[in-house]
């Protein structure tokens, strides 16, 4: 279990994103064929605090989260959807990790034409956030 479990969990427990992505939520990578809409999230960064005695425990993780749909308006409700679920949320409920809070970092959208024979674009919208959270950190025996 680790932190991409709780939050991959979290979000495909969400009732208003499963309305939108009928559960399509993936982790760094989305199999071949899915249909959109779907959300794909990502680790893109870490980074842990540590002082003179060992490493405290808090570390503070980058994430991206892909929006990937048909039409603009799916992208923005999807983008909703996450801002209102993430930005400033705190909670005991991630089995793993003791989550100290997330918010939103960035917010980009973009199109592109890379689906051959069609004239539709893929919409995307991106939404970087910043997740704080506690979790064991190994100890060493005392030289």
């Amino acid at each position: 279990m680790s932190l991409a479990t709780d939050l991959h969990g979290y979000l495909t427990r969400r009732a208003d994103l499963a309305d939108l992505v009928a559960g399509r939520v993936y982790v760094s990578s989305v199999p071949a064929g899915v249909p959109m809409p779907y959300l794909m999230i990502q680790q893109i960064s870490l980074e842990s605090d540590s002082n003179m005695a060992a490493a405290s425990g808090l570390y503070t993780a980058g994430w991206q989260c892909d929006c990937y749909a048909d039409s603009v308006a799916t992208c923005d409700a999807m983008a909703d959807v996450l801002r209102l679920a993430l930005d400033g949320y705190q909670t005991d409920d991630f089995p793993t990790v003791s989550l100290e809070g997330i918010s939103l970092e960035g917010d980009r959208m973009a199109a592109s034409y890379d689906r051959p024979g069609e004239l539709n674009y893929t919409q995307r919208r991106s939404i970087d956030i910043t997740i704080w959270y506690t979790t064991t950190v190994p100890t060493f025996p005392a030289a």
